[in-house]
């Protein structure tokens, strides 16, 4: 059992303040429907209810497990300087793609058209490390190499984004419209973190909590992360239980 699942409500509901994932914007700037998971006002500053944070919390990371144990995959996104980072972090480290620069339009709609450039720089750095390019002129070397830069920069994240994920990760859906609307369009579920200036009735997961502190999105992606890794295990274990059952009708 990961860390986080041996807490209690009361344990997490201490860490989650801690975090600051309470913390919404300004009164002024609130979505109507947000007051449902809003708490009080201090000083003009929105609070949000950590228990209904929780169990959006919960909900997401059940799902996201769930998805994980099927060997299914999740894309990441967030795009704001105090999300990417860890983002970025949370998806290398879970095997996973991400976009934390700018959404290449398509990325979903378009996905064979998308592939079919991300398999063309895998193959450039493939015939590059196995010395195949020794045959070519240094002037054609250097273009094979700006090209291999060029498509890095454009495809950042996504290098082994070898299928369509059956779930997005994103960090503030208001500012990746395109994003959602592209997830929308294929039946993607998105699970957001989200807090008091977002509409969040397109969000399957919404997660009431703070996106723009940046201490809170680390605690949240860490304890998806515990929730996701559940899944990849047992998914390992059904694979191992699975290669044995064969093994053993094999030898029978």
């Amino acid at each position: 059992m990961s860390e986080l699942n041996k807490k209690s409500d009361s344990e997490l509901l201490k860490e989650m303040a801690e975090a600051n994932l309470q913390y919404g914007h300004k009164k002024s700037r609130t979505f109507p429907k947000a007051k449902a998971f809003i708490n009080n006002n201090l000083n003009g500053v929105e609070i949000i209810n950590l228990e209904e944070s929780l169990i959006s919390l919960k909900k997401a990371g059940e799902f996201l497990s769930k998805i994980a144990a099927e060997q299914s995959q999740i894309l990441f996104v967030a795009t704001a300087p105090g999300a990417k980072e860890c983002v970025k972090n949370t998806a290398e480290k879970l095997g996973y793609s991400h976009v934390v620069n700018r959404w290449l339009g398509g990325t979903l709609t378009n996905y064979k058209t998308l592939s079919q450039r991300v398999n063309h720089l895998n193959d450039l750095r493939a015939k590059k490390d196995s010395g195949e390019w020794d045959k070519y002129t240094k002037k054609e070397r250097i273009g094979f190499d700006q090209e291999i830069d060029e498509l890095d920069k454009k495809f950042d994240g996504l290098q082994k984004f070898s299928r369509l994920p059956k779930a997005l990760i994103m960090v503030d859906p208001k500012m990746h419209e395109a994003a959602l609307k592209e997830a929308l369009r294929m039946n993607i579920p998105v699970v957001a973190v989200l807090d008091t200036d977002d509409d969040f009735k397109d969000i399957k997961y919404p997660i009431f909590a703070s996106d723009s502190i940046k201490v809170a999105i680390i605690w949240i992606m860490s304890y998806l992360s515990e929730q996701i890794e559940v899944g990849q295990n047992q998914a390992a274990k059904n694979l191992a239980e699975k290669q044995k059952s064969a093994e053993t009708v094999a030898t029978t």
